[in-house]
């Protein structure tokens, strides 16, 4: 579409770059805002963005993993089936469907004994059990 038929933004940037100075706009503690008004009270000790949150010194394959049980999201069964890594979502313990939340707490052969918590807050307990764990999340 020829650049004299387009519509025009209704916020261009400079617009909002020269309100945003105007008003004295601080970022990080609109983020701040954003993130303690939506996120779960118990992920707020990792929202300082002034200080890494706890874990963060761990090796890089335990640092991710630890991230991969606090959000849900790991290459369990059924994500790998639903990217088509896989055909079969279910757990070897006979679940019929393997999810992180599975693994972590409702599996009889892998459940981690303590609560998500542990894992907010990387206790020695929490990452013992990611070093122990027999699937690669």
């Amino acid at each position: 579409m020829p650049v004299h038929r387009r519509l025009k933004s209704r916020s261009p940037p400079l617009v909002t770059a020269k309100r945003l100075l105007e008003e004295a706009y601080d970022g990080i503690a609109a983020w701040k805002r954003g993130w303690i008004d939506s996120a779960p009270t118990a992920w707020h000790p990792l929202l300082d963005p002034n200080s890494p949150p706890p874990g963060f010194q761990l090796p890089r394959k335990l640092w991710v993993t630890l991230n991969r049980v606090r959000t849900g999201h790991g290459r369990c069964g059924a994500n790998l089936t639903k990217w088509g890594f896989s055909t079969n979502p279910a757990c070897d313990c006979g679940a019929s469907l393997q999810t992180t939340e599975h693994i972590t707490f409702d599996c009889p052969s892998r459940a981690f004994g303590g609560t998500r918590e542990d894992f907010l807050r990387a206790t020695p307990e929490a990452v013992l059990w990611l070093e122990q764990l027999d699937v690669r999340l």
